[in-house]
């Protein structure tokens, strides 16, 4: 059974409730659990013929309509509702004998699947925070009804299971474990009725008890100002107080967001509790949320652009931990921020959970690498007429800008210095708006020098990126090619120093890669190629796309002497300097003698170089 997932329902004026068909129908209805106005108890539920996919705006004319734009202006005052799965449904239904709305123990059991299914919602408009689930425990009794070799699984070791979870989670098995056990949660429930309190009141809660409340006159309220809230993927999960804000640290998590405020700017919240689950009302637009308990202080954060709301979702990450970044960009925006560690090393997770359908069929992955030698030194932002890059300072690899308009003047501002903490915003479908830094230094007493900024040429075809980097000193070299063309979307340089720096898209675990140590020479040939019947010349002549793609192949030797089977390849010795041009579906390399000329308002700094990702219009 699923979250409301940001579903609300829409009626038009003549309030019936019988959805007209569109382009969106399914084989299956799918069913609808409609909550009262308040969202705190069950009030009926349909079935419509469609579900629309996440950001669509539904058409004009249906009786009924499933809206699941994020930030809708319209579906504020809208009925709110949660979706559940028709096979889910149905199995709970048959199993527990669900007759008249009542179970035979007595008790409401659709009341309570409206609460835990729409009350995962924190409060009435929050986003889908997609948190992930840390204790799935499995229903092993369901292993017996599913015959040799699934019922077998009940015998493996229960860290294999969550493996085996983590690559099939949406496999219907799991889902009808988790119907199996919802049932289950109803004797924990300490009250079926709704208790309604002011959220400054409250001392204390933890799901499935019942809250403690202060009493008038008491003055724990004003020694314990601080208000934290921590949510998992099921809802509020706990309320505390404290006597302060959290000295901050550097441990984040995805399975958790909190809310660390004081209880002044928790002024009008309504806390509503029903099923030992807790849900708020807030007077505004929402509640700032971090992935940290101990989140930093605003005093120690600088941001560019200052794009922050009263419903920002903020993450961080600290660079020391770090192996690398993968930036997702679409139209010259950052959509998706990956970072590279033991546990998360393929950006390919972000990518699944973070960017819908329709943006993982245009990102392109901007990566780059901070290997075990080096670190950033500066974080900085180019502030620009129409939008913003950011500068990371590697002590050994330089000057990396990320997001750079190449066709105007710049100014630097400088953020934060080692060691910091990257924190930026996620947004439902929407690129990132802010992107800021914390340090721990607080003295910064070493003059920072300019940022260098590259002077390029103009973009090869529409929506490139540029990339940059010296040959000389390379001691290892990494060739990733599309698993599927064969032709190489990046390349991976490792320098004698220890420096790492990319060219085009280098994804980790995605692509494949070969792999060259003392590269004596780098060899490419470039191609182009049509799009294909599935794009027609016509609609991309009308989108303004091109009809053919550039392409790349890339090589590389370890002798001087070798030859090639095809034509028109270029061999070059390892110096001077490569350029890449990439976008999600285009390259284009070149190879120099000498690094292009810098401008002279941003000397080099001598950190070991030049390298740059900069969008062009």
């Amino acid at each position: 059974m699923e979250a409301n997932d940001k579903c609300v329902l829409r009626r038009s004026t003549n309030g019936s409730t019988l959805p007209s068909k569109s382009r969106h129908s399914n084989a299956k209805k799918n069913p609808i659990v409609i909550g009262n106005e308040d969202s705190n108890a069950y009030s009926k539920d349909i079935k419509l013929d469609r579900f629309p996919e996440y950001n669509y705006l539904p058409e004009e004319g249906d009786d009924t309509q499933l809206c699941r734009i994020p930030d809708c202006y319209d579906c504020c005052a809208a009925t709110e509702v949660s979706t559940v799965h028709t096979d889910c449904l149905d199995f709970v239904t048959s199993k527990y004998k669900l007759d008249n709305h009542w179970s035979k123990h007595g008790l409401n059991y659709w009341d309570h699947l409206w609460v835990l299914s729409a009350w995962r919602t924190p409060w009435r408009q929050a986003p889908n925070f997609r948190l992930e689930e840390k204790t799935f425990t499995p229903n092993f009794s369901m292993f017996d009804n599913l015959g040799y070799p699934l019922m077998k699984m009940k015998s493996l070791p229960l860290e294999l299971i969550h493996t085996i979870h983590g690559f099939s989670a949406t496999s219907p098995l799991w889902r009808f474990t988790a119907a199996s056990a919802f049932p289950h949660r109803l004797p924990a429930a300490p009250s079926d009725q709704l208790l309604t309190i002011h959220l400054s009141t409250l001392l204390s809660w933890d799901r499935g008890c019942q809250p403690v409340i202060a009493d008038i006159g008491d003055d724990t309220i004003s020694r314990l100002p601080i208000v934290r809230i921590t949510i998992d993927a099921w809802g509020i999960k706990k309320v505390e107080r404290l006597p302060e804000e959290p000295s901050f640290t550097t441990w984040r998590t995805n399975a958790h967001v909190y809310v660390v405020l004081h209880r002044l700017y928790l002024g009008g919240t309504i806390a509503h509790f029903k099923f030992g689950l807790l849900r708020l009302k807030v007077p505004h637009s929402g509640l700032k949320t971090w992935d940290t308990p101990t989140p930093p202080g605003g005093a120690g954060c600088r941001f560019y652009p200052q794009n922050i709301t009263d419903h920002t979702q903020f993450r961080t990450i600290d660079l020391t931990k770090v192996t690398g970044i993968t930036f997702f960009f679409a139209d010259g925006k950052i959509y998706a921020i990956h970072p590279h560690t033991r546990q998360t090393p393929c950006a390919q997770s972000t990518y699944q959970q973070r960017l819908s359908p329709h943006l993982q069929t245009v990102v392109t992955w901007v990566y780059f690498p901070i290997s075990k030698n080096d670190s950033v030194d500066t974080l900085g932002v180019r502030m620009l007429p129409a939008t913003g890059g950011y500068v990371f300072r590697m002590k050994l690899a330089g000057d990396i800008p990320v997001g750079l308009d190449r066709s105007r003047d710049v100014r630097d501002v400088f953020l934060a210095q080692s060691p910091l903490t990257l924190i930026h915003d996620t947004r439902d479908t929407l690129p990132v708006s802010t992107i800021g830094a914390y340090s721990t230094e607080k003295d910064i007493t070493s003059w920072v020098t300019p940022f260098c900024s590259p002077s390029i040429g103009e973009a090869p075809f529409q929506d490139a990126l540029f990339s940059s980097a010296p040959l000389e000193r390379v001691r290892c070299l990494s060739i990733f090619n599309h698993r599927e063309t064969g032709f190489c979307v990046g390349i991976l340089l490792e320098y004698d120093n220890g420096a790492q720096r990319s060219l085009g898209q280098c994804r980790l675990g995605v692509d494949l890669v070969e792999y060259s140590t003392r590269p004596a020479r780098i060899c490419f040939r470039r191609d182009t190629y049509d799009v294909g019947p599935e794009h027609s010349i016509a609609s991309h002549m009308l989108l303004g796309y091109p009809t053919s793609r550039q392409v790349t192949m890339v090589k590389s030797t370890g002798t001087d002497e070798h030859t090639h089977d095809e034509e028109d390849w270029t061999c070059v010795p390892m110096e001077g300097e490569l350029e890449f041009w990439f976008s999600d579906t285009q390259t284009r390399l070149t190879a120099s003698a000498e690094p292009e000329h810098q401008d002279q308002s941003h000397p080099e700094p001598g950190y070991g170089g030049r390298f740059a990702f900069s969008f062009s219009h």
